[in-house]
């Protein structure tokens, strides 16, 4: 997100990463925290990457997968994934009960 627009949306920053250019230079760049995105009916609250100003915005794959969105590069689009045509499918690891986690419970070193 250019460094500009981060300061119109009021965005807190927080963090720091690493990002890496096509040329392989890497550069450490601050973190903005509480972007709303919206796409296609679709809304999710992520961290961005701040940029230099007028710098181009790029949604990457972990909002495209929480938002449950594909690429199609055949026709140039983006849409649902057809699973879910209405709403993100998500999905989740059911928690095993107190009693099975007791049983299969194990000791780290000994005893």
């Amino acid at each position: 997100m250019p460094q500009d627009e981060v300061g119109k949306l009021g965005l807190s920053r927080g963090g720091h990463v690493i990002v890496t250019y096509a040329d392989d230079r890497r550069e450490e760049l601050p973190l903005a925290r509480g972007l709303e995105v919206s796409l296609l009916g679709r809304s999710m609250v992520t961290d961005c990457v701040i940029g230099p100003p007028l710098c181009e915005p790029l949604i990457g794959q972990l909002v495209l997968k929480e938002l449950d969105l594909v690429v199609d590069c055949a026709r140039n689009t983006l849409g649902p994934r057809p699973e879910s045509p209405n709403l993100p499918l998500l999905k989740l690891k059911k928690a095993r009960s107190q009693q099975t986690r007791d049983r299969t419970s194990c000791t780290i070193g000994g005893a």
